[in-house]
């Protein structure tokens, strides 16, 4: 209604259609399909679950699997840690005893081994990444290089998606 209080009428749209695609005549070539071109981003949820079953460091891994996947598993790691810091800070509060140094001395072992247990899923989606952007997996030893090293690995973690199928994947 408008405001006068007369009904509004509107006129029909008329539907066009569209024009179908003009072919140019080329000669024949197989166009083979190629997953890596315009890929749709990887869920949140697929990516942690994909970074949970990266064991081997084979094949590849688009950014977005990638930072998903590792922001959720070191976050999963964060809170295993923060459980497992608190059985230590019942023994370091309680140092007068002889017998917590020995304990304490294994649940400080334990979380370490832990630690590098679960540190391994993170090594192997880094080197899939690297798969990805065309690089070896053994760049992953950049890290090692004190205070660039990381920088380093970060801008080879950041560069774009290899457009055709490497030796990789």
């Amino acid at each position: 209604m408008s405001n006068s209080g007369t009904p509004v009428t509107s006129k029909p749209q008329e539907i066009v259609a569209q024009p179908a695609p003009v072919m140019i005549n080329q000669p024949s070539q197989q166009t083979q399909h190629n997953p890596y071109v315009n890929q749709a981003m990887v869920d949140p949820v697929t990516a942690f679950l994909r970074t949970i079953k990266s064991w081997s460091g084979e094949g590849r891994a688009q950014r977005s699997e990638y930072w998903f996947g590792g922001i959720a598993y070191s976050f999963c790691i964060g809170i295993a840690f923060f459980i497992l810091t608190i059985p230590v800070s019942f023994f370091v509060m309680d140092s007068g005893a002889n017998d917590t140094d020995f304990v304490l001395f294994l649940l400080l072992m334990l979380a370490t081994v832990v630690f590098i247990i679960l540190y391994i899923p993170i090594l192997s989606q880094t080197m899939r990444r690297l798969h990805d952007a065309g690089y070896s997996g053994w760049f992953i030893a950049l890290g090692l290089i004190p205070y660039v090293g990381g920088i380093i690995l970060f801008v080879f973690c950041v560069l774009p998606t290899q457009p055709h199928p490497n030796k990789y994947g």
